[in-house]
């Protein structure tokens, strides 16, 4: 049987991203996480969503190229998925104020609802995009195929203009495309979908615990929203540093293997 092109398979990606956007804010709301049945219906959507990717895989024979069946790793390898918790995780904690919340349960509630997004994005993006690419793209370097996964993971990001001011949503897409580098390397490096979508769960509830992107630049003037973008690419930098320490450093064995 033919291997569908690339150009199907993002369609397929971003057909995914496009259905969890359409039952999760288009029948609950835009802002489904600020009330507490927003966030278990949330929640319930992610985790259909996360099967039927799983099940995909399953069937596009992505199981161990995509990480959904992790093989053995060394324990201090796991210890990687410290990083991104520890950037930009840490710069958030800095700022959190655990979003304000008195009540742990409903913390909780945000935390899985938060997660399961999270989840889905690693197993649609990590997992099955770059899986396919990994399997089916064995010659090419495994930055192409990075780069590739987190470009149309990034670019997936500009849906948020429904309800967000373009420089607001401009700096969302290029923090998404510098933290799906790093969750790339990740995956190269731990080979578990799973745990990279527990972590990327974290790092956004950290996120949103720290009031996560500004809201009000879209009524700045130009050069002011110009400069918060430059300086916002300098917070991103150590981002791309890792990603490419991780890529770069991997044993030679692992880097043969792919």
């Amino acid at each position: 049987m033919q291997k569908p092109n690339l150009a199907a398979w993002i369609l397929l990606i971003a057909s995914i991203f496009i259905v969890k956007i359409v039952l999760v804010e288009g029948v609950l709301g835009v802002r489904p996480l600020e009330t507490e049945a927003g966030k278990i219906k949330a929640t319930v959507v992610g985790i259909a969503l996360i099967i039927g990717t799983a099940l995909i895989a399953r069937r596009a024979g992505l199981l161990h190229y995509g990480g959904f069946l992790p093989k053995q790793q060394k324990a201090q390898n796991y210890l990687l998925l410290l990083l991104p918790i520890v950037y930009p995780g840490g710069f958030y904690l800095a700022r959190a104020d655990i979003y304000g919340i008195a009540d742990p349960a409903a913390g909780l509630t945000l935390l899985t609802a938060i997660t399961a997004g999270a989840m889905l994005e690693e197993t649609a993006f990590r997992g099955l995009l770059q899986g396919y690419l990994l399997k089916h793209y064995p010659k090419k370097s495994v930055h192409w195929s990075c780069l590739v996964t987190a470009t149309v993971f990034a670019i997936c990001h500009f849906s948020n203009l429904r309800h967000d001011a373009f420089p607001n949503v401009f700096q969302q897409v290029l923090y998404a495309f510098a933290m799906g580098l790093l969750f790339s390397a990740l995956l190269l490096r731990i080979g578990n979908v799973w745990a990279l979508g527990f972590v990327h769960g974290f790092v956004n509830f950290l996120s949103a615990a720290g009031g996560g992107q500004p809201t009000e630049s879209g009524t700045r003037p130009f050069l002011e929203q110009l400069v918060a973008v430059g300086g916002f690419l300098l917070v991103l930098l150590p981002v791309v540093l890792v990603y490419w320490l991780l890529v770069i450093l991997r044993p030679v064995k692992e880097k043969s293997s792919v």
